[in-house]
């Protein structure tokens, strides 16, 4: 857990997968050799246990040669890490690191034109909550090019939920547009300063700007006037129909590609 995100510098997710991985052999390797998975020593996972183990994933489980080989990759980062703190198991591992992968199919990539994803961000029912939750994280997800894993790993709720976590990118929206000024719990500026200070590489911000300029509160109509001012220098102002536009085009240049 310590060793893959920060030395090998690999996602959460890879981190999961290959934890499963390793359950997966522990359970098999405990059954096979009749023992417990507490009493399994490093030298009882050779070579010809590790090839018996994948030959089960795919015959007993049924995986594709790409999961195998995904499999494969985690046993081989393990004993790659136990070549410099295990020195007698060096043969061990190099026997176990040599062992080939399968070769696969490249698959190719589809995209979805236009209709079709007007068509699916359209599917769920607008008219109960579950139909505006799912259209709500398909929009989100389309927009920001997120994969299932990141959409998932969003934080979403108030700002109260972050309790002053960072995160590699913070999407924050602002109140309700309203022609009286009402920003609700945001004029206590302790709040929005966890949310503008919390971003680790990108911040945005998502909210009417005459409506946060024309606050009631004087202290936070003041910032929303500063933070005009510093993104209007320092970072990128985009109005909704700039963003629209710009979707679709990139849009026509993948349909574009496709023919």
């Amino acid at each position: 857990r310590e060793y893959i995100p920060s030395q090998r510098e690999m996602s959460v997710q890879t981190s999961d997968t290959y934890a499963y991985a390793f359950q997966l052999l522990v359970c098999f390797a405990a059954e096979r050799l009749k023992t417990t998975p507490s009493a399994l020593a490093i030298k009882q996972l050779d070579a010809t246990l590790v090839l018996a183990f994948l030959e089960h994933l795919e015959t007993n489980r049924g995986n594709c040669a790409r999961t195998r080989n995904s499999r494969l990759a985690a046993i081989k980062t393990f004993f790659r890490f136990l070549e410099y703190r295990l020195p007698s198991c060096l043969e061990q591992a190099s026997r176990i690191r040599a062992i080939p992968v399968k070769k696969t199919d490249e698959i190719i990539i589809g995209y979805l034109n236009r209709d079709e994803i007007q068509a699916l961000l359209d599917a769920p029912d607008p008219g109960c909550r579950y139909g505006l939750r799912d259209r709500a994280m398909l929009h989100l997800a389309f927009v920001g090019g997120l994969r299932v894993s990141e959409l998932i790993g969003l934080n979403v709720g108030t700002v109260d939920s972050f309790q002053g976590g960072e995160r590699d990118v913070i999407l924050y929206g602002f109140t309700r547009s309203n022609p009286d000024g009402r920003v609700g719990f945001l004029d206590e500026l302790r709040r929005a300063n966890v949310a503008f200070t919390r971003a680790r590489q990108q911040l945005v911000l998502v909210g009417d700007m005459q409506t946060l300029t024309q606050a009631r509160d004087d202290r936070f109509r003041d910032l929303a006037c500063s933070l005009r001012a510093y993104l209007a220098e320092h970072g990128d102002i985009r109005q909704y129909r700039e963003v629209r536009e710009r979707l679709a085009r990139l849009e026509a240049r993948e349909a574009a590609r496709e023919r």
